[in-house]
């Protein structure tokens, strides 16, 4: 059980947690308080999941980055390419970098995928899923007739379980049948 005692000495005022002493910058009368017990399991999961908030928030980074660097247009050469080589040879370097780059964002979100795997935590599967209002929140909804209606067509942010349990919801577009065809039957 872990207290902090407080007390003012000639020097200024200290504060001494678990047997260490601190000075503290605040000076002031003479303080003797002592705070409520700390709970070491309480800290240690706050702690967890703020690592764990900081870790998927750099996996939506790292796969946001390979979305991008996957949806670019492979560059043949032109004409003019050809004829100015050294424009050419620029081109296909900042093709090569991009190219590295990706690679880099794969090999990082397979690395944080395996870890976070090792803690547990999984990804909510959603996208053709019916919709579970326990699992998912419906930030948008589509009119259409392409999908029975309350199929998740799209996810905005992925959502996780830690543990077993609902860490996070996914975030989704939900169909949803057109009015005029709803109202029709």
């Amino acid at each position: 059980m872990a207290r902090t005692a407080i007390f003012h000495g000639a020097s200024g005022l200290w504060r001494e947690t678990s047997g260490k002493a601190t000075r503290s910058a605040a000076t002031g009368p003479l303080v003797t308080a002592f705070s409520a017990p700390t709970t070491a399991p309480a800290a240690e999961a706050r702690s967890r999941k703020e690592v764990l908030d900081g870790l998927l928030e750099l996996r939506e980074r790292l796969l946001r980055g390979v979305e991008a660097a996957g949806a670019r247009e492979k560059v043949p050469p032109i004409f003019w390419d050809l004829i100015f080589r050294r424009r050419w040879e620029q081109i296909r370097h900042a093709l090569e970098v991009v190219d590295a780059m990706d690679q880099g964002y794969r090999l990082s979100l397979k690395a944080l995928d395996d870890l976070l795997a090792r803690f547990e935590v999984r990804p909510i599967e959603c996208k053709g899923q019916p919709f579970d209002s326990r699992l998912m929140s419906a930030v948008d909804v589509e009119e259409t007739l392409d999908a029975a209606e309350g199929t998740v067509l799209a996810v905005y942010r992925t959502g996780y379980e830690w543990n077993g349990a609902l860490y996070r919801p996914a975030q989704v577009r939900v169909a949803r049948r057109p009015r005029s065809v709803t109202t029709d039957e």
